[in-house]
């Protein structure tokens, strides 16, 4: 009798939180490539040969659009333009889903740094890239740094 009532006993509060790690976990790493695809397809709608970047931060999205000689404001307009796009819920929901915390959007000769559901975002050329690269790589997964540049207000 002691022992059936010892299986009819709700779980503990540490096993129903680990139980829900493992299986988040194996939600991501199962989605993951999925997640990762159908972000690119919405880039790839502006940038047909966008591609994704293996990064050493499993937080971060690094796509590259593989546009070069272009100028800081159309690098500024054209982000600005993805950030009012109606499915940027859609991508900020997926980039959730993939455990991703910040967008890594580059340029050959600028970058783009966008923290989810941010209003602003951070224009890195290739020297603030370089500095910011060497700190990140730095830095503990989930703590995520900003850059030391001022942030970007998207045009309205």
């Amino acid at each position: 009798m002691a022992e059936q009532e010892k299986n009819n006993q709700p779980p503990s509060a540490i096993w129903a939180m680990l139980r829900t790690s493992i299986i988040g976990r194996a939600i991501n790493r199962l989605a993951g490539p999925f997640v990762d695809a159908q972000i690119l397809n919405v880039i790839q709608e502006y940038f047909p040969k966008a591609r994704l970047i293996p990064h050493s931060r499993t937080d971060i999205l690094h796509i590259e659009t593989r546009l070069s000689h272009v100028t800081r404001k159309f690098v500024h307009t054209t982000f600005s333009v993805i950030l009012k796009d109606p499915q940027i819920d859609e991508l900020c929901l997926a980039m959730e889903v993939g455990g991703y915390k910040a967008l890594l959007f580059g340029f050959t000769s600028e970058k783009i740094l966008w923290f989810l559901r941010s209003k602003d975002f951070y224009l890195l050329d290739i020297e603030a890239w370089d500095n910011y690269r060497l700190c990140l790589d730095n830095t503990e997964i989930g703590e995520i740094l900003t850059p030391e540049v001022e942030p970007s207000l998207r045009l309205e």
